[in-house]
């Protein structure tokens, strides 16, 4: 298997845009009221409109998080190892408290990154091309 520098980046980006597309599939009429009534203070305290809110901005962390760990892969050439290790308790807790949702999609992202954090921490600076190979300080 070939590791593709920032794979792991971009599957949580996409993970990040299905949230978003689905909390505007789910919400759409939120969404109106919260236009129609002026965007400014317009989710307190109506509990449609603070679910959308949140499901939504759930996803654009994704995304962030997603950027930022594809730039780092590049740059190191793996993924942050505790990456893995966090990605699987978020979607096993998230999980085991919501059996019906989508953080079963977290966990295999979990494994995916701590396979690659460890396949590619033995690997040779040949074999990363392009990646930022620091020595150890004394």
């Amino acid at each position: 298997m070939r590791y593709v520098p920032g794979i792991c980046g971009r599957l949580l980006v996409a993970t990040g845009l299905l949230h978003v597309a689905v909390g505007i599939g789910l919400w759409p009429r939120s969404i109106a009221d919260i236009v129609r009534d002026g965007v400014v203070n317009a989710v307190d305290p109506i509990p449609d409109r603070q679910a959308w809110f949140w499901f939504t901005f759930a996803g654009w962390g994704w995304i962030v998080l997603g950027q930022v760990v594809a730039a780092d892969e590049r740059r190191t050439g793996a993924p942050p190892r505790a990456l893995g290790w966090h990605l699987l308790a978020i979607g096993g807790f998230g999980a085991l408290l919501m059996p019906f949702s989508g953080f079963w999609l977290i966990l295999p992202q979990g494994i995916l990154a701590l396979v690659l954090s460890r396949r590619t921490a033995r690997a040779t600076a040949a074999d990363l091309p392009g990646a930022v190979i620091r020595p150890a300080s004394a």
